[in-house]
């Protein structure tokens, strides 16, 4: 089995992972495909916050 992640949105306050589960000797079948949100959150406050540009250079290498 093989796992497969890329980030598939930036937003300003929040980004998106895309998953792939596939076989690893034939990876045209694919087992499981799945998104999620992740927002940012200022931890004192517990509200949205701004993905930083920092951050986001990071989530561009995950770009697919």
């Amino acid at each position: 089995i093989a796992f497969y992640i890329q980030c598939v949105e930036i937003g300003d306050k929040s980004f998106k992972f895309a998953y792939t589960v596939a076989d690893r000797a034939e990876s045209s079948v694919v087992y499981a495909k799945v998104e999620s949100v992740q927002v940012c959150l200022n931890p004192k406050t517990g509200k949205s916050a701004q993905v930083s540009e920092k951050f986001k250079k990071v989530l561009e290498t995950y770009r697919g």
